[in-house]
């Protein structure tokens, strides 16, 4: 495990900024014109950058590759978004 000034590394990889909790919203994908995380970030926080938190949540491991129509998604309350 190492660490830096800004954030715990494990094996190479960050650890997830946000973790899921109770109050998280499940949010289906529908349409194929918006199987893209941030635009599902775009419509639920306002904000395109976040949608790293809804792939950290939601345990996907290629974000780009890992959102297809008819997936649920795992989306945490906007106001556990870190700033």
């Amino acid at each position: 495990r190492l660490s830096d000034a800004e954030e715990t590394i494990v094996f190479g990889l960050r650890l997830p900024a946000v973790l899921p909790a109770n109050g998280d919203l499940n949010v289906q994908v529908t349409a194929p014109e918006a199987d893209r995380l941030d635009l599902i970030a775009q419509q639920l926080y306002g904000q395109a950058s976040g949608w790293w938190a809804l792939a950290d949540v939601s345990n996907l491991i290629d974000p780009l590759a890992g959102v297809t129509t008819g997936l649920t998604l795992r989306a945490p309350a906007a106001g556990r978004l870190p700033s």
